[in-house]
């Protein structure tokens, strides 16, 4: 199978994108495929991230039309990717990049317990935030999407 690159993968961040914002990694469930992509996009839930979402953009919780939604707030662009990084040992595979072994470290001990013993993680860095944001069109997916430019320059994708 070819490994092609995708412009933009998007997938649910709830509650762990105060570890996003703050570590500058995101970290998941190593058995779960997904294609490479360039950028990373993550997509809270308008009803999970409400609070979050009003303090981004005012006026946000009033439409009723976002209800089930998946809400984009802005882009980051994807620096580096490791596969299968042990929870209980990361140093097998980070131990060259002590900023990612440090944040992976904190990512486990912060977030929820992975039911995986292993772990993907992007390296994130430019976050763009969209002065608008961005809503998918139909009800909010909870797996993984992707998105070309074209799409996402619209208000919804």
């Amino acid at each position: 199978m070819e490994n092609t690159i995708r412009d933009i993968i998007s997938k649910p961040v709830g509650e762990t994108y105060e570890l996003v914002q703050t570590l500058g990694i995101y970290c998941w469930q190593e058995e779960i495929n997904h294609q490479d992509a360039a950028f990373f996009m993550p997509r809270f839930s308008f009803q999970s991230n409400k609070e979050y979402l009003e303090k981004l953009y005012k006026g946000i919780s009033n439409d009723s039309s976002l209800s089930n939604q998946g809400i984009f707030a802005s882009v980051w662009k994807i620096a580096k990717v490791y596969y299968k990084v042990p929870v209980d040992a990361p140093e097998s595979v980070l131990s060259n990049d002590i900023t990612t072994l440090s944040a992976f470290k904190a990512w486990c001990k912060f977030a929820a317990k992975p039911e995986n013993k292993k772990l993907n993680v992007y390296v994130l860095s430019e976050e763009k935030h969209f002065a608008q944001y961005k809503h998918t069109e139909l009800q909010n997916p909870s797996g993984i999407t992707y998105y070309d430019w074209e799409e996402v320059l619209k208000n919804h994708v």
